[in-house]
């Protein structure tokens, strides 16, 4: 089972506010919808290829990543998943933004959409977040 934590974005003072200080009353707030200074962003139970903690709302780049259906059942659901036609997708260097998405954490951006589940953490690394880093998705 997976850690349920939160982190929230302070958008009065602009600055990101870790589960440690995050208090109870701020987070029952939140999850109430009585708060309008705070994004809640939910942990994803996963860690980048850093140690780090992945929530939703943050944007990472993927390393050393070549879909190839060939003799690989998981990658070539993928590939049927999203509709592409090529024996090869490479996802190297790709930025793509984490959104909880029909109860799933998606990796998306405007050309993919894959579960976050399907990738080793030695794939993904934390570049930045939707609200620090904003030009890194645009």
């Amino acid at each position: 089972m997976r850690e349920i934590k939160f982190r929230a974005w302070d958008k009065q003072n602009k600055r990101m506010i870790e589960w440690d200080n995050l208090g109870c009353i701020a987070l029952d707030d939140c999850l109430r919808g009585k708060s309008i200074n705070y994004e809640l962003m939910q942990f994803t139970g996963l860690k980048d290829k850093n140690r780090i903690d992945i929530y939703e709302g943050d944007i990472v780049i993927m390393h050393d990543l070549l879909l190839n259906p060939d003799n690989n059942p998981e990658i070539e659901k993928i590939i049927k998943e999203i509709g592409i036609e090529d024996d090869d997708i490479k996802l190297e260097g790709e930025i793509l933004k984490i959104e909880f998405i029909a109860g799933m954490f998606m990796l998306r951006n405007k050309k993919w959409s894959f579960n976050i589940g399907r990738f080793s953490r030695l794939q993904i690394e934390i570049v930045g977040n939707i609200y620090e880093n904003p030009e890194l998705i645009k």
